[in-house]
């Protein structure tokens, strides 16, 4: 939401709530901050972009007109499309259920990779040390026997 404040009240006003401007304050300045954002995306960016589906974009374009006023919030024919769009959307969770558990495998694969690439560099760094422990100690053997 770019506009917070003009975007809350439109809703709450839609939904007939009261908002409690202290409340409010509160979640602006301790929740809402621009500067997290990693990414904004506009409606250019879910049509140019090949992998969203359409039924995606069938949404975000049902969603916007209630935000934009165009369709009413207690529109017939929109409540009848989010309950569909529900169902369609639960069709995907078995999928979306898989890919995250791929999601967590690799992320441990690549955990286990790192932990492996850490040990070998710490296995290393002993043995470079080890070598430069022992060519210390000779060093010094040497200088005492040389002092001699």
């Amino acid at each position: 939401m770019e506009y917070t404040e003009n975007e809350i009240k439109n809703i709450a006003g839609r939904l007939k709530f009261q908002i409690s401007q202290e409340k409010f304050r509160e979640y602006k300045n301790s929740f809402i901050d621009v500067s997290l954002r990693h990414s904004i995306y506009k409606y250019k960016d879910i049509l140019s972009d090949g992998f969203c589906l359409p039924l995606i974009k069938e949404i975000y374009d049902g969603l916007y007109d209630v935000a934009k006023n165009k369709t009413d919030i207690d529109d017939e024919t929109l409540n009848d499309k989010l309950a569909e769009w529900n169902n369609e959307l639960n069709r995907f969770k078995i999928f979306l259920s898989y890919f995250d558990k791929i999601s967590e495998k690799e992320k441990k694969t690549i955990k286990k990779f790192n932990n492996d690439l850490s040990r070998i560099y710490n296995y290393k760094s002993w043995l470079i040390t080890k070598s430069l422990r022992i060519s210390n100690k000779y060093l010094k053997t040497a200088i005492k026997i040389i002092k001699k």
